[in-house]
């Protein structure tokens, strides 16, 4: 049996520090890359994107689209965190790429023992 003290709640299963954003992106070899804004230009709108959210139960970045969201969603905190969660946040921009290779040749020497 499962101690309650471990039992994953809303309000213990956001991490720390993390957050999620949408991901919505275009190729660079897109053929059309017009449409594809259009498309997305399209998800956004508040009543689309709260739809989606609604189905999904993942967050949108749309402020004005929260409205419309269920309210059982809309107020789930492991959903949309509360304000003292989200001020913890911070966004985790990608590495340059001359970390990443030196990063990269440092776990290979570590893993082949050299």
């Amino acid at each position: 049996m499962r101690s309650k003290k471990f039992a994953p709640t809303s309000a213990n299963s956001t991490p720390r520090n993390t957050s999620t954003t949408l991901p919505i992106g275009i190729p660079a070899d897109a053929p059309h890359p017009e449409n594809a804004l259009r498309f997305i230009d399209y998800l956004l709108r508040p009543a689309v994107i709260a739809g989606i959210t609604d189905a999904v139960w993942y967050p949108n970045p749309n402020l004005p689209a929260t409205a419309l969201v269920k309210p059982e969603i809309r107020d789930d905190p492991a959903v949309y965190p509360p304000e003292d969660i989200r001020q913890r946040l911070y966004v985790d921009f990608p590495a340059p790429p001359a970390y990443e290779r030196a990063r990269t040749r440092a776990w290979t020497r570590l893993k082949s023992g050299r």
